[in-house]
């Protein structure tokens, strides 16, 4: 039994496997790179006359191809076999790209790889990533080297990094690069021995206008308040923030933009070193100090890029 198998556009078949049906036997072949194949039944005349048998055709790509033999063929060249294409739609396609990517001294974070519908801000986030350590206070480490300051599409905006990293939501980010030997100047990054080190938010959709910020106020006995607030509107093209800090307990409004107690780097003119709270005397129920201080701090950075 012969014959030549076809596909779309009669082009001819190799490889197709051929199989012959019968009771307690089955033969097969293969056809050649012509597409034609040649099978030998000349011992099963009496099965071809008395029991149906198929003859099937499969090649992977296209549909098999069935043949019912109902009786032995005077002619046994069944000519051409056509066979259809075999086709699939996918449902749909997931792309995966890596979580970290090292580049040089960058090493980049994707951050819809660790986040989760539960994280409030940024160091929800960097506790879940490797190589990050936050401490209680808000302190960022990354292998064992602390993080000097977090930037916004490579621009800083404060030097206490904690009022972004924990007021910024991580919807906002796309990713968290880290640099090390980081240096402001791009041309002298590798002619200096930096051992800088900070982390620079890349922004999703860093066109359009995002806003975050924080505002906490607290009151107590004997007339004694504090308020605190602070607000950043940015995108890639305008970055601004706007801070304010207003307490009569003696705390230094400077926290706020420094993120640090030493008062070493206040200016002399513009706090008067002699209010504060080491040197001032009060229980712990806020009894009246032996001052009243009324000062407000506000501070506005615009940065715009045309």
């Amino acid at each position: 039994m012969s014959g030549v198998i076809y596909g779309p556009n009669n082009n001819k078949l190799s490889s197709v496997i051929i199989t012959l049906n019968i009771p307690q036997n089955n033969l097969f072949s293969i056809s050649k790179h012509d597409g034609s194949f040649l099978l030998d039944v000349c011992n099963l005349n009496d099965s071809l006359k008395h029991n149906p048998i198929n003859l099937t055709f499969n090649l992977i790509g296209y549909f098999e191809k069935s043949i019912l033999l109902n009786d032995l063929l005077s002619d046994k060249n069944l000519h051409s076999i056509i066979l259809d294409p075999k086709t699939i739609q996918l449902s749909e396609v997931i792309v995966h790209t890596k979580p970290i990517i090292v580049n040089g001294d960058t090493t980049i974070f994707k951050i819809n790889s660790f986040q989760n519908k539960l994280d409030n801000n940024l160091e929800d986030v960097l506790r879940k990533m490797p190589g990050f350590d936050v401490d209680a206070t808000g302190n960022i480490l990354f292998n064992g080297k602390p993080i000097e300051n977090v930037l916004i599409e490579g621009d800083v905006l404060t030097k206490n990094y904690k009022q972004i990293s924990k007021n910024i939501e991580p919807g906002m980010i796309d990713r968290v690069e880290i640099i090390d030997k980081y240096n402001s100047n791009s041309l002298l990054k590798d002619l200096s021995n930096s051992n800088r080190q900070v982390m620079n938010l890349k922004l999703k959709n860093p066109k359009k206008l995002k806003t975050f910020g924080s505002f906490k106020a607290s009151a107590g006995i004997k007339d004694r308040y504090s308020f605190t607030g602070n607000i950043f509107v940015f995108n890639s093209f305008i970055k601004t923030m706007g801070i304010a800090s207003k307490n009569n307990i003696g705390e230094s409004p400077y926290n706020e933009i420094l993120g640090t107690e030493e008062f070493d780097q206040i200016k002399d003119n513009d706090f008067d070193k002699s209010v504060m709270p080491n040197y001032i005397t009060e229980d712990k129920l806020f009894t009246r100090p032996s001052f009243q201080m009324h000062k407000i701090l506000c501070l506005i950075d615009l940065k715009c890029w045309f």
